[in-house]
């Protein structure tokens, strides 16, 4: 860890620059800081003030580096990982709720980001009143867990989990939120998970699922192309 006192005069005379090497303390003597500085003894030359001006802008160069290298390396981390867009959950929730209707199922579907929250819901006319919270819970368990288990759908995770003793009560007894029940797909670009769409309505709940899959392949070409 670097330790710097602020505020830092930077811009000020040589001192300032000269105080911030502990170790070069000792032969701040007028005789000993030339020995130090220049072997031939040279002071208060063109040569001297190139030193001390470039050795100001290495310190603030460092300065900046130690102090904002992180926030900028975060910032582009950020920007250059995989966004659903607005526009596209639109697109994915209207196909996911007119797969439903071709079928007469009134759905409520619901798609959340990478961290659970709903990005968008809508509801079908007269789609059953526990569809909305169904929904979500469907589509929050698999953004949570899929990637944990590796699987892609709410019905591959039920299948997983029930393979192990006890699976599904001590799982579903760790969140409210949680809803072990087919319905839900992960919305991926790539290999990675960028949300996930839910679907509650239908008379089963794989109906629900196979309705979300056909949401998200109306907007898996986009996806794939904002994933390259």
């Amino acid at each position: 860890m670097i330790s710097l006192d602020w505020p830092l005069s930077l811009n000020s005379d040589h001192d300032n620059a000269w105080a911030l090497m502990p170790a070069a303390q000792d032969a701040r003597t007028p005789e000993r800081m030339a020995r130090f500085r220049f072997p031939n003894g040279l002071k208060d030359t063109a040569m001297d003030h190139w030193f001390f001006s470039n050795q100001k802008n290495f310190i603030r160069s460092l300065f900046l580096s130690v102090v904002l290298g992180v926030g900028i390396g975060e910032q582009a981390h950020a920007e250059s990982a995989p966004n659903l867009s607005l526009s596209l959950s639109l697109d994915a929730v209207t196909e996911t709720i007119r797969a439903c209707e071709i079928k007469g199922y009134k759905v409520t579907v619901s798609i959340v980001d990478p961290d659970g929250v709903i990005k968008v819901q809508a509801r079908s006319d007269g789609s059953p009143i526990h569809s909305q919270r169904f929904s979500f819970r469907k589509a929050f368990t698999i953004v949570s867990m899929g990637p944990m288990f590796g699987v892609d759908s709410s019905s591959a995770l039920v299948k997983t989990i029930s393979a192990s003793p006890q699976g599904l009560s001590n799982v579903q007894s760790g969140a409210a939120d949680l809803l072990f029940l087919p319905g839900a797909v992960l919305i991926k670009a790539g290999k990675e998970a960028i949300g996930a769409i839910g679907v509650s309505g239908a008379p089963s709940s794989l109906e629900d699922e196979a309705c979300a899959l056909a949401g998200i392949a109306k907007i898996q070409n986009q996806l794939e192309v904002g994933s390259k």
